[in-house]
Order: C-alpha cells, then sequence, then structure tokens
C-alpha cells in the first residue's frame, strides 16, 4: 500500500515526477494519553465542547496517537529494488480505535500531499 504522483520535496523544493511514499515497517509508534490527559477526556466525551478544552475542529483528538516516518522515493521502482528513500516525513495521527490507525496515517499523508494517489 502506498501513494505516488508528482510532488516537491518539502526541504529541498525539487520536483519528483513519480513520487512513490509508504509508510516505514516496524516504526509506527502508538502512544495512549493518560486517561486523566485533556486530548483522551475531550476523544472520550467526557470534556467535549467545555470551556477550557474546546478543540478546533482541525486538531485531530483520539485516546491514542500514531507516528511514523514515511518513505520518499523516487518511483515505485526504486522501492521495489530496496534503494534508499530521497526524503522521510513524519505523519502524526490521533485515533480511538487500535484497527484504525494505518488508514488516518495514510488519510493524514494524503491532506499533506493532495497531488498523490493510491497504488
Amino acid at each position: 500500500m502506498g501513494l505516488k504522483g508528482s510532488m516537491t520535496l518539502p526541504d529541498s523544493g525539487l520536483p519528483v515526477a513519480d513520487a512513490y511514499l509508504c509508510l516505514t515497517k516496524g516504526m509506527i509508534n502508538i502512544t495512549t494519553y493518560d486517561k486523566t490527559d485533556n486530548i483522551y477526556l475531550i476523544a472520550t466525551g467526557v470534556r467535549e465542547n467545555k470551556s477550557p478544552y474546546n478543540v478546533p475542529p482541525n486538531v485531530a483528538i483520539g485516546k491514542y496517537k500514531a507516528e511514523s516516518y514515511v518513505c520518499i522515493f523516487a518511483n515505485q521502482e526504486a522501492r521495489e529494488a530496496n534503494k534508499d528513500p530521497i526524503f522521510r516525513w513524519i505523519v502524526q495521527v490521533a485515533f480511538n480505535d487500535m484497527t484504525e490507525y494505518v488508514v488516518k496515517l495514510y488519510e493524514q499523508l494524503k491532506i499533506d500531499f493532495p497531488n498523490m494517489t493510491d497504488c
């Protein structure tokens, strides 16, 4: 599972015509928020929409946080040939169900890189 398409590298501004993005195997860190943490309480609905815990709609909330490096390769063939990535990007998401973190990571990647498509 990956994304591919035309993009500009975030650090250098160099264009990559046929980039391929994929999550780094074995490098997804999951954090469980403490049950007294405001983010956890908002995610479970205990303090949702009550001041001072009102969180803007663009801030992801959840009981858990997933963080992973995303490898960006020059193209899919470079990935399949085990070449080194040309760039690494960190993606973080919040979620409530342990079955959804990979989907959430890819959804965030599509927001970060809107020109990329599933492959």
